[in-house]
């Protein structure tokens, strides 16, 4: 009886040479307050991070921020909305938009994006959570980098929270298992992989 591997890294046999790598960008990374416009220099620079530990063999997995932000930047709103509906509207607007910069600025650069939309209830539930590690271990074998959000649209919770995915996704044991994690910095970036490029990115 052929064994199930239990895990990404399990799976795509991950070695010190060939990590798995989840950097986490933020709305404060994302949009730029003063002007109420995407920063477009932010994200093109991690996107060049993600070329440079994509070039060296590793896989890179984006967990983004932002729909909600992006969403108020297109239609001109000043404040954030705060009732639920309506950041619910708002991200499924930012999100169209967001995906298409991943998009522009990963195919720029020679490498192919997919969209991860998740929620909490998609990872505490077992056969979600299991095809969600599938379909990661099979998007990253293909090569591409993985952009995850959050499914606003079917999120439960008032205050919707990317870290709180972001903390699911990456630190269970049994679904991604990675070996690094950047969250809005490249400390750990500097540390495991040795990069010129640690402060390039730190905000």
């Amino acid at each position: 009886m052929k064994r199930v591997t239990s895990s990404v890294k399990e799976a795509l046999n991950t070695t010190p040479d060939k990590l798995i790598i989840v950097v986490k960008i933020g709305t404060s990374s994302l949009v730029n307050e003063q002007f109420g416009t995407l920063n477009l220099s932010n994200l093109s620079r991690v996107c060049e991070v993600v070329r440079e530990l994509h070039a060296k063999g590793h896989y890179v997995i984006i967990v983004s921020s932002g729909a909600v932000g992006v969403g108020c930047q297109r239609l001109g709103l000043a404040q954030r909305p705060t009732k639920l509906a309506q950041k619910q509207a708002l991200a499924a607007i930012g999100q169209a938009h967001l995906m298409r910069y991943y998009e522009d600025i990963l195919c720029a650069l020679g490498m192919t994006c997919s969209q991860v939309l998740l929620t909490l209830d998609n990872l505490a539930e077992r056969s979600q959570y299991i095809n969600a590690r599938n379909t990661f271990t099979e998007l990253l074998a293909y090569g591409t980098i993985p952009v995850v959000n959050e499914n606003v649209s079917h999120a439960q919770l008032e205050s919707m929270c990317t870290w709180h995915l972001c903390s699911t996704v990456t630190f269970s044991a049994d679904s991604i298992t990675i070996n690094v994690c950047l969250l809005d910095g490249c400390a750990a970036y500097a540390g495991h992989c040795g990069g010129s490029r640690a402060a390039l990115w730190r905000q």
